[in-house]
């Protein structure tokens, strides 16, 4: 046993190197499409809560809360890679989908602005510990590097994917519901039952079993970021 809690070996499965990769794509897709699914009825939900008619005002608060998602992801990623390198990958990636579930509910039932501000943070925290542990995954278990750098450029596939596909399907759904505190609009907490699936199958998929020689997952970050949500 090494100290991150995990069996020494010097070779590796091919279906860990396939469960890595499409588990890593899963949750990148999921995370980025959470956060673009709702930027379509942003502002009518600024409008309701703040009160508001004013474009000024629904602007003053749209922007922060879609840019401060962001920035707890950039502050939070390393923090939670270099958790992940010392503890067991899986443990991290369950709290870290755990959080990001519950800030996707949360959202859905914000009453006020202050509820959207700290579910968008507690979404931000909980994207920042997916992210570089998707990548060290990936590292953890490449066979090349050749191999690995392909898999980077399938998860920031999967992220654009995300991107693209959220704002259409959020856009679609509140345009079909006309408020977003439409009934209708619980269509959208799907990536949050999803991520807290994810967060039960993969605890219990992800092989204890590592490479003689882990990746760094903070360095895996720095060196695949465009990735980051």
């Amino acid at each position: 046993m090494g100290r991150l809690g995990y069996r020494a070996s010097g070779v590796t499965d091919r279906s860990d190197e396939e469960l890595s990769l499409n588990s890593g794509q899963r949750l990148c897709f999921t995370t980025a499409l959470a956060f673009s699914v709702i930027l379509p009825s942003l502002p009518a939900r600024v409008a309701i809560l703040a009160n508001a008619v004013d474009t000024k005002t629904i602007s003053r608060h749209t922007g922060p809360i879609t840019g401060i998602y962001t920035l707890s992801v950039f502050i939070s990623a390393p923090l939670f890679g270099k958790m992940s390198d010392r503890w067991e990958r899986r443990s991290v990636l369950a709290m870290g989908l755990s959080g990001f579930s519950g800030s996707l509910v949360i959202f859905e039932f914000a009453d006020s602005l202050l509820s959207i501000y700290l579910a968008r943070i507690l979404g931000g925290l909980g994207s920042g510990a997916v992210t570089p542990v998707a990548l060290a995954l990936i590292g953890d278990f490449a066979p090349d590097d050749g191999w690995r750098a392909r898999r980077f450029a399938w998860l920031g596939a999967a992220t654009m994917t995300g991107f693209m596909t959220g704002p259409f399907l959020g856009g679609s759904v509140f345009a079909a519901a006309g408020s977003p505190f439409s009934t209708a609009q619980y269509a959208l907490l799907w990536p949050a039952g999803f991520a807290l699936l994810s967060a039960v199958v993969l605890a219990l998929a992800i092989p204890c079993e590592r490479r003689l020689r882990p990746c760094s997952a903070s360095a895996m970050f720095c060196r695949a970021k465009f990735v980051v949500q």
